[in-house]
């Protein structure tokens, strides 16, 4: 009995998903949704795979910010030791790293493509690799080649706090971006140096993700998440919660999305209906990850 009572205080108020503490199981769990989920823990350093069906987690890289592309491969911003700051890219199997482009934080400090990586995101034709170089006041978009990290385009906000974040492609190739000070949702052109206002007046958009067929822009307006045609129409609501959610992401079938919420992720159907919490799957009982906001930064779904 007093084991019994000590789990269910622990699952009631730890941060640490315990699949041990779950109620469901399965696809079921999840809303229907299926696939996996990577991603990184409370400490923005290690990468982590969720398997949506099973609720099993597994630790696989040294790195933060994991976009996992269509071969397995995981973009990255490198936390090993070598190559910690680094831009580059893990193989399927996690065995070897090769750097893209090389941080260079150079002393005294000036804003180069090379300085800084967030949110590294493949193009749709394999190609390039576009990522923030947010640091300190400077918000600025670059554009790579994902073979040689040659710098391809550059945003070069011209005013401190005037730029952009959080970049995500179209499947034709352009880019979607939240602005900071000069606020609202962009969409590029083709040579990514030109950025247009799409949305309607909204205050703060942010954490833009596109939609796998390209039509729709998920992202994140007072705190909830919302959809947005990408011709500037058709304002949605997803899940109205009591937190503050974040990075939403889209899951590879485009009927779900996937979202930080508190301390766990929250799976919504984006057509309506009851939303999951991931808490909720269950699994080996050894099987734990922490979950933050604010922290935990960008995750993909395959």
């Amino acid at each position: 009995m007093r084991i019994s009572r000590l789990r269910s205080f622990v699952c009631a108020t730890s941060w640490v998903l315990l699949a041990s503490c779950s109620s469901s199981t399965g696809a079921n769990g999840a809303g229907g949704a299926a696939g996996t989920l990577y991603l990184n823990a409370e400490i923005h350093a290690t990468v982590y795979s969720f398997d949506l069906s099973s609720g099993n987690t597994k630790k696989l890289v040294s790195c933060a910010d994991p976009y996992v592309t269509p071969q397995g491969t995981i973009l990255c911003v490198s936390t090993a030791a070598g190559s910690s700051g680094d831009l580059g890219e893990y193989s399927a199997d996690g065995t070897t790293f090769r750097t893209i482009v090389k941080q260079n934080f150079q002393a005294p400090y000036a804003v180069t493509y090379d300085d800084h990586f967030q949110n590294p995101q493949l193009s749709p034709d394999g190609k390039e690799v576009v990522y923030e170089g947010q640091f300190s006041v400077g918000y600025d978009i670059y554009v790579v080649d994902r073979a040689t990290g040659a710098l391809l385009a550059s945003s070069n906000p011209p005013t401190v706090g005037i730029g952009f974040l959080r970049p995500t492609w179209t499947p034709n190739g352009r880019l979607v971006v939240a602005g900071h000070d000069n606020q609202g949702l962009y969409l590029s052109d083709a040579t990514w140096t030109t950025f247009t206002r799409f949305d309607p007046g909204l205050a703060s958009p942010s954490d833009p993700a596109v939609s796998p067929d390209g039509t729709s822009v998920a992202f994140v307006l007072n705190g909830q998440v919302y959809t947005l045609g990408i011709d500037g129409t058709g304002l949605k609501p997803i899940m109205t919660t009591s937190t503050t959610n974040s990075w939403p992401t889209w899951s590879p079938d485009g009927k779900s999305i996937a979202f930080y919420s508190d301390t766990s992720i929250f799976i919504a159907p984006v057509a309506g209906g009851a939303s999951a919490d991931i808490r909720n799957l269950s699994a080996a009982a050894d099987n734990w990850m922490t979950f933050t906001s604010t922290h935990s930064g960008a995750f993909s779904w395959r």
